[in-house]
């Protein structure tokens, strides 16, 4: 293998987490303001980011046992299947428009869903870096996939709102 194979690959797994990541955060904010739109509560939009990330917390340790017993580009791939199934769904849900309870439950367990999945999907991704790099150059790169994947709040905060607003919809302003 080429000293450039290991490198691709490892650059295009960071781009992936990036890509995926970023859609994550989408997902996570239009969810959000639609809650907000849909009930005015701010106590069902706190529990449906709970609902998000308590799994991932409670259930990573596992995740990454679960990674090792099946492998872990095989769980990447599921993790990601089941993810954007259930990504699939809640767009669904919201097209048709059932009653709101229906709506906000469908969400609800949508992101529970996603949260039991990036409790595998984590953990499954950082042990990938290993095979991908030499072992002088690993810690290179592991501290480079954390720096790629916690810019990403910055990245978010600094488009520009009309970019926002295009994919996201009308926002409400902040003032």
């Amino acid at each position: 293998m080429t000293r450039e194979g290991p490198i691709r690959n490892l650059a295009l797994l960071m781009q992936g987490q990036f890509v995926s990541n970023m859609g994550n955060q989408i997902f996570d904010i239009a969810m959000l303001l639609w809650i907000k739109e849909l009930t005015g509560s701010a106590a069902i939009m706190g529990l449906a980011m709970l609902l998000t990330g308590l799994p991932t917390a409670l259930l990573a340790p596992f995740g990454g046992s679960i990674a090792d017993r099946f492998g872990h580009l095989r769980v990447v791939i599921l993790s990601d299947l089941v993810s954007a199934t259930a990504v699939g769904c809640v767009v669904a849900v919201v097209l048709l428009q059932p009653d709101p309870a229906l709506a906000i439950t469908a969400l609800c367990l949508g992101n529970l869903v996603l949260g039991l999945s990036a409790s595998c999907f984590t953990p499954a991704v950082a042990a990938l870096i290993p095979a991908l790099v030499a072992q002088p150059q690993l810690e290179d790169a592991e501290r480079m996939a954390r720096e790629i994947l916690q810019s990403l709040p910055t990245v978010m905060a600094v488009l520009p709102r009309d970019e926002v607003e295009a994919v996201l919809g009308v926002l409400p302003r902040m003032t």
